[in-house]
């Protein structure tokens, strides 16, 4: 991929959260993370989203937010660019 640049927030449209809390068995505190990088498309989609890091039960729910996440689109030179990026959710029970 050319031109990739780094995901800017400040261009976030549209956030998804997760589709439920689940009970996540020892996290500290009753709380888990899950982080996924993202890719975003010219347009402003997130077109993949991979887990690279958090707890196995909750990544399904996190990756379906991180799918739903719209973007404005992000501008090199002109011209509209893919971007990639972290997105991390939080679980609190």
């Amino acid at each position: 991929m050319n031109n990739i640049t780094y995901l800017d927030f400040d261009l976030l449209i549209q956030r998804v959260e997760e589709g439920y809390r689940a009970q996540v068995l020892n996290s500290p505190a009753g709380q888990a993370s899950v982080t996924f990088e993202v890719t975003v498309d010219e347009s402003g989609n997130v077109i993949s989203a991979r887990s690279i890091s958090g707890h196995p039960l909750l990544k399904d729910a996190a990756e379906a937010a991180a799918r739903g996440w719209q973007f404005s689109p992000t501008y090199l030179s002109g011209l509209p660019v893919k971007v990639i990026g972290t997105i991390s959710f939080n679980f609190s029970l």
